[in-house]
C-alpha cells in the first residue's frame, strides 16, 4: 500500500510517496518478488512525478524492512507497547 503525502497532497503536489506496507505471500517469499514490487512503486513514483519515497512502519524484524535497507535510511523509530488484557470474568 502506497500513497502520495496527504500533507504535500494540501500544499499542492506531492512529491514524497508513503510506502506503508508490503507483502508476498509466504510460499512466493525469497524469490525477490519483494525487492521487484519496491522497484515498480519506484518507477511508478518517478513516472508520476514524486522524487522520495518514505518506508513507513517498518517492523526491524520484517523482511520488507531488510528490503528498504538497500534503498532508504532511518529517520525516525518508534516503540510498539503491548500489555496483556484479562479475560473477563463471567458472573
Amino acid at each position: 500500500m502506497a500513497l502520495p503525502d496527504a500533507n504535500e497532497l494540501r500544499a499542492g503536489k506531492a512529491r514524497t510517496l508513503i510506502l506503508k506496507s508490503m507483502a508476498v505471500h509466504p510460499v512466493l517469499r525469497s524469490l525477490g518478488l519483494g525487492s521487484w514490487l519496491i522497484a515498480q512503486v519506484q518507477e511508478s513514483a518517478a513516472a508520476a512525478g514524486m522524487d522520495r519515497i518514505i518506508f513507513a512502519l517498518m517492523h526491524d524484524e520484517n523482511n520488507s524492512a531488510r528490503i528498504s535497507a538497500k534503498y532508504a535510511n532511518v529517520i525516525r523509530r518508534y516503540t510498539l507497547y503491548s500489555r496483556a488484557l484479562d479475560a473477563p470474568s463471567h458472573s
